[in-house]
């Protein structure tokens, strides 16, 4: 499900107006993604203006995403607490997304060791490793690691495996090392908010009250279910 909603704020002065796509899917692959080119819907108050604001803030930080909280919390004056694990969070997010794989198990043990036991944890980062490996070693050998390391597992994620080995083989897909990195990343602040409770947002509870009754919402509605939900916050 995509809703499109417009945000604008002021910065050195200046109005600025953007509108960003909510994409819900997975729960670890709900995206923030700034549209153009369409009809700007104003917010009607500075009160929501700063609800809305903070709520896009909440769900920065619930992704771990360390410069844009930094940013975006300067450029609006919010309020952004650094808690601990978010600077953990975030910092795992940056070496996964910077292609630092190693380093990012590491840091993530240094967390919590269960986590990377996690069976979906520990597939997702040794298909990964493939991914980072494909343009210095020969296919063979790649496909030989897979083989070794995942063994059976392999078979519960045919998949994601029957991706890789495209991937390693043609990729004809035009598979973006930075779009897997990303997407692990993800998957990974995913599983560290699963294991110390913190899976609980507020955007994704608005967003999923509003697809619990999308059967009787027409889509024009839909603005207005969400914003009226974001104002009750």
């Amino acid at each position: 499900m995509k809703i499109i909603m417009s945000v604008h704020h002021y910065v050195l002065n200046t109005k600025n107006i953007f509108n960003i796509q909510l994409t819900i899917s997975k729960p670890y692959q709900l995206m923030i993604t700034p549209v153009k080119n369409i009809s700007t819907v104003e917010i009607d108050s500075l009160d929501s203006l700063s609800k809305y604001n903070k709520l896009i803030l909440d769900y920065f930080i619930y992704m771990g995403y360390g410069d844009l909280c930094y940013d975006f919390s300067k450029d609006l004056n919010l309020e952004f607490k650094k808690h601990p694990l978010f600077m953990r969070r975030a910092k795992i997010r940056t070496l996964i997304e910077d292609g630092e794989i190693e380093k990012a198990i590491e840091e993530l043990n240094n967390l919590d060791i269960n986590i990377y036991r996690i069976k979906e944890v520990f597939v997702n980062f040794t298909i990964h490793k493939v991914y980072e490996l494909k343009h210095i070693k020969e296919e063979v050998d790649l496909i030989i690691y897979l083989r070794e390391t995942l063994g059976e597992l392999a078979l519960d994620y045919e998949e994601k495996v029957a991706e890789i080995l495209e991937y390693i083989i043609f990729n004809s897909k035009n598979i973006e090392i930075q779009d897997k990195r990303i997407e692990l990343a993800d998957c990974i602040n995913f599983f560290i908010l699963e294991r110390f409770n913190l899976l609980d947002n507020e955007l994704e509870k608005v967003i999923k009250g509003i697809l619990s009754e999308e059967n009787i919402l027409s889509q024009k509605n839909k603005f207005v279910e969400f914003k009226e939900r974001i104002l009750e916050q």
